[in-house]
């Protein structure tokens, strides 16, 4: 490994000190969001200095008329920049008063103040403002909701229909956007512990905090490949880089770093037992330092040469894409539509430990089907997979109750986020086993119209072993699963003596897809899988 030309000292302190002294690799970042700024001796001020007292005041000493004067002082500050001409402090007042509503469970009086606070910051253009307060306003319509519930009301499911349903699915979308940063519509999107390859088309992803991207290429064939590699991330999987982009003599792959952002200051109260982030009395900061090492571990042995390292810094930019004909990085959001978005973030797969293809473009355009391992199977049928949405909810919030109050704004966005990454992950393995079981009763009805005796053939034993089954998800699953289809259809049922046929439930039991996990290109008919019997799955 190079940096910038020249052999490193190998010494991880050294290491970062020559990664930072290089020169950023972005030529331009994108201009942060103007926060709302009070005028010296203005009455919204004024008003906003009162309300905050009463604030505290209530914190401290819980009496609810305190509450009640916070509140009006709120309103008041609103009013005032109003007058004062001033929307942006207007709507820092509405979400003061939004957010002391909410702490004093009075959820029908945030929901006017989130609305327009809403509209102002999108009037401005705060796409990151806008997502927190979508976040705060489904915790306030979900509390209604659940009240709703409590209270037996006949219309509790339309409410979550027409209110709960539009807020969480606005709130996903803005996801993608929230660092601000301008959308690329031609760039394809590389989720978090993924990886994309292209020699041609921009790629990018988004929403590195601690994450780190790691970019290579081939500056002779132009293939380029862009990993978002997060804490889950092995070191051994990131070779899926070297397999598609061999290493040669003659050249040194070139790389760029992004991300690892320096988030947290002396934080000890995170578990990383219980979030899967943090180390219970360690500097949070452990984790851009881990994502870091582990690739620089990585690149020790490649013949590659590291031209920038936008890394360690407060202000990462959380998006980037790469063109791969020049080589250079942009802080923007990769904006082609990615049909399998969430479904490898849910929550369910953050066990995930291997680096997943998400397309190679110069094999072909299509996304890499999913394959979930037979335990994270288990695991959504035994914990969501007939779960309600107020049971999810209920579910999520207590997950992330592990985070310090300071971070309540990051769990109003996660948990929506998260109820909505489970309910596609579950629409999508419900159709997929649902292609399996069909080709299950249609091969069993076959055999018996052929007056064909199924001898010990139990339908109920069968699904069983299915629903526990790995199985590709998302886009290009149908043809991921047509090896399994196929082995119900040739080979599940065994022909004995005559009209007789038995049952293979051992084979399927054992049955591994064969097929390489990484190859995006599918072949021109299915071929056949055998049950595995010394083979282990490429992801169990």
């Amino acid at each position: 490994m190079l940096i910038n030309g020249a052999a490193p000292t190998w010494d991880y302190d050294k290491l970062v000190e020559q990664l930072k002294a290089l020169p950023s690799g972005f030529s331009k970042k994108a201009a942060p969001e103007r926060a709302a700024e009070y005028q010296d001796g203005s009455e919204s001020k004024e008003y906003n200095d009162n309300a905050l007292r009463f604030y505290i005041r209530w914190v401290t000493q819980e009496s609810d008329v305190y509450l009640t004067h916070a509140l009006n002082a709120f309103q008041q500050a609103a009013d005032s920049a109003l007058k004062e001409k001033d929307l942006l402090v207007r709507e820092d007042n509405l979400s003061y008063y939004a957010g002391a509503a909410q702490a004093g469970e009075r959820f029908e009086e945030s929901i006017p103040a989130l609305n327009e606070s809403i509209a102002i910051l999108d009037h401005f253009g705060n796409i990151g403002d806008v997502h927190l307060r979508l976040g705060r306003l489904h915790y306030s319509l979900h509390e209604i909701y659940r009240k709703k519930l409590e209270e037996g009301a006949s219309d509790a499911e339309k409410f979550r229909q027409e209110k709960l349903k539009p807020v969480r699915q606005e709130l996903v979308r803005t996801f993608i956007a929230k660092s601000g940063a301008p959308v690329d519509p031609k760039a394809y999107p590389v989720e978090e512990n993924e990886v994309g390859f292209s020699d041609d088309a921009p790629i990018g992803t988004t929403n590195l905090g601690q994450c780190l991207c790691l970019i290579v290429r081939d500056r002779v064939t132009k293939k380029t490949a862009l990993a978002h590699i997060d804490i889950s991330t092995e070191e051994e999987s990131l070779k899926l880089i070297l397999d598609r982009i061999p290493q040669t003599p003659d050249h040194p792959l070139e790389v760029r770093l992004v991300g690892a952002k320096k988030v947290f200051k002396d934080m000890s109260e995170y578990n990383l037992e219980k979030t899967l982030c943090f180390l219970q009395g360690t500097n949070a900061n452990i984790l851009s330092e881990y994502n870091l090492e582990k690739t620089l571990c990585f690149l020790q042995g490649t013949n590659a040469n590291i031209l920038s390292a936008d890394i360690l810094e407060n202000d990462q930019p959380g998006s980037v894409v790469v063109d791969p004909h020049t080589f250079r990085i942009e802080e923007k959001a990769p904006g082609k539509p990615n049909p399998n978005k969430g479904l490898l973030n849910a929550h369910i797969a953050k066990d995930y430990r291997d680096l997943q293809l998400a397309f190679d473009l110069t094999c072909s355009e299509q996304r890499a089907p999913i394959l979930i391992p037979s335990a994270e199977v288990s695991r959504l049928h035994e914990r969501f997979l007939n779960e309600d949405e107020d049971s999810l909810y209920s579910y999520f919030k207590k997950y992330y109750s592990v985070l310090p109050p300071t971070a309540m704004n990051l769990t109003f966005c996660l948990v929506p986020v998260c109820i909505e990454e489970i309910l596609k992950l579950r629409e999508e393995y419900r159709k997929s086993l649902n292609e399996v079981i069909a080709a299950l009763d249609t091969t069993s009805s076959r055999l018996q119209k052929e007056n064909v005796y199924l001898c010990g053939y139990d339908r109920e034993s069968a699904l069983k072993l299915l629903s526990r089954k790995e199985i590709h998800v998302g886009l290009g699953a149908p043809k991921a699963n047509a090896p399994l289809i196929d082995f119900i259809e040739k080979d599940f049922f065994v022909p004995q003596n005559g009209s007789q046929y038995s049952c293979d439930l051992k084979g399927l039991k054992n049955f591994r897809f064969q097929a390489a996990p990484y190859d995006t290109v599918a072949p021109s008919a299915p071929t056949r899988a055998q049950p595995a019997k010394s083979a282990p799955s490429p992801r169990s």
